[in-house]
């Protein structure tokens, strides 16, 4: 149980820097002015089919939401893991 509990916590926190690099790559994608829809697949196969992906943009800048779950077969609680990022928009990017 000890160990279970132990590996799902690992998980979690492998789970928190994929969003965590998937944000960042997003959010500087959109700034460059690539697609939102080629964004989404880079960041679902990065934190997984079920990522939640939000690109929002508030002035000159760009900010990109990724959350994952983290579930461990029925025996803990499935957990939202969310990391955001933002990135000023590049000259010619032309942001969601």
């Amino acid at each position: 149980m000890v160990l279970g509990a132990g590996m799902w916590g690992l998980g979690l926190a492998s789970l928190q820097a994929r969003c965590t690099t998937a944000a960042r790559s997003a959010a500087l994608a959109a700034a460059r002015g690539e697609r939102a829809g080629a964004i989404a697949e880079h960041v679902r196969a990065a934190v997984g089919a079920d990522a939640v992906f939000q690109l929002s943009r508030s002035g000159s800048t760009v900010t990109a939401r990724v959350t994952g779950r983290r579930t461990a077969a029925g025996l803990l609680p499935a957990l939202p893991v969310s990391a955001v990022a933002v990135a000023e928009l590049e000259p010619t990017g032309r942001a969601p």
